[in-house]
C-alpha cells in the first residue's frame, strides 16, 4: 500500500507537470516530485527535480522559493551523507534568508546546518546553531521547537553533557 501511494503521487505529479502552463507551476511540480523521490530515498531523482525547481525559481527571482529549493537540495545531500555539500547549501539558504528577512527559513537553515555540525562531530558548533534557531523561532512560525531541541539534545549527549539536555529543553520549551 505504501508504495502504491507513492506511485499514485508520482502519477499525479507527472500528470500535473504535463498540464501546467506557467514556469512557476512547473517549478512547484518539480518540487513535489523532488519531495516524493526524497521520501522514497531516491536521492538521484530528488536532486534532479529540486535542482530544476531551483533553476526556475532563480530565473523568476522568487527569493522565498529559491531558499526553499536550496534547503531541499541540502537535505538531499544530507540524505546522501555528503555533509560538506549539504552544509554549503544550508549556508546559502541561510545567507539568502537573512538578506531577504525570511526568518522561518533562517531558523530552518540554522537547524539543518546544526545537523551537519553534529555529523562532523562539532557538537558545540551544532548547539550554537540550534540555539540561534531557537532564538529565531521565538519570533516566527518556522520549525517546531521540539525538532530543534531534539537535535540539540543529541549534540549535548555526544558532548557527554547529560544533565544539560533536559534543562536546556525546559528553558526553551514554548
Amino acid at each position: 500500500m505504501y508504495n502504491d501511494q507513492y506511485d499514485q503521487a508520482l502519477n499525479y505529479a507527472y500528470t500535473a507537470l504535463d498540464l501546467v502552463s506557467t514556469d512557476s507551476a512547473r517549478a512547484r511540480c518539480f518540487t513535489h516530485l523532488g519531495w516524493i523521490f526524497y521520501d522514497t530515498e531516491n536521492a538521484h531523482f530528488a536532486q534532479q527535480y529540486h535542482q530544476e525547481a531551483y533553476d526556475i525559481y532563480r530565473r523568476l527571482g522568487d527569493p522565498r522559493r529559491i531558499a526553499l529549493s536550496l534547503n531541499a537540495l541540502g537535505l538531499v545531500y544530507l540524505q546522501k551523507d555528503e555533509f560538506t555539500t549539504a552544509r554549503k547549501y544550508f549556508d546559502s539558504t541561510l545567507q539568502l534568508a537573512r538578506d531577504r528577512g525570511l526568518e522561518g527559513m533562517v531558523a530552518t537553515a540554522l537547524s539543518n546546518r546544526g545537523i551537519c555540525e553534529n555529523e562532523f562531530g562539532k557538537y558545540e558548533a551544532a548547539i550554537t546553531d540550534f540555539n540561534a534557531a531557537l532564538e529565531t523561532l521565538r519570533t516566527t512560525d518556522g520549525l517546531s521547537h521540539a525538532e530543534v531541541l531534539n537535535q540539540m539534545a543529541y549534540s549535548r549527549i555526544m558532548l557527554k553533557e547529560y544533565p544539560r539536555p533536559v534543562s536546556s529543553w525546559r528553558r526553551h520549551a514554548p
